[in-house]
């Protein structure tokens, strides 16, 4: 198997990437987009595993969007980047759909912010201003 016909194998460093990023929750398009590999090469790598499921790859592929999640400590200070939130969800043990709308609506999960990509940080805090008046 070549990884885009240079005539090179894949290494057993590559493979063992494949399989991980897979347990992770990836789809094959994420982990030949993350790895650079060619999609074809993953396919067919994965397509061996006694827990490929065609089904289940659509399944990844829908829900993750390929979208990039940050993570950010309470403080706003940037944390981490995930290639998805599948992958975030699985290193984080943290939902996916609670990330998701972490994310999307700038509240704390688990601890954390989370903004999709290079999107700009929002904090969305649930504290009211409360001005006061001197008599």
């Amino acid at each position: 198997m070549t990884p885009g016909g240079d005539g090179k194998s894949l290494s057993n460093i590559e493979i063992n990437n494949i399989r991980e990023l897979w347990e992770l929750g990836l789809s094959c398009y994420e982990i030949s987009n993350k790895l650079n590999l060619p999609h074809s090469t993953v396919y067919h790598r994965i397509c061996k595993y006694p827990d490929y499921d065609a089904q289940e790859n659509k399944k990844r592929a829908k829900a993750n969007e390929y979208k990039e999640i940050s993570q950010y400590s309470e403080k706003g200070d940037f944390i981490q980047k995930f290639y998805s939130i599948t992958e975030a969800s699985k290193q984080l043990k943290i939902p996916d759909k609670q990330i998701s709308a972490g994310a999307k609506q700038g509240y704390k999960v688990h601890g954390f912010y989370f903004a999709y990509g290079d999107e700009p940080l929002a904090i969305k805090t649930n504290k009211k201003i409360v001005y006061q008046y001197d008599k």
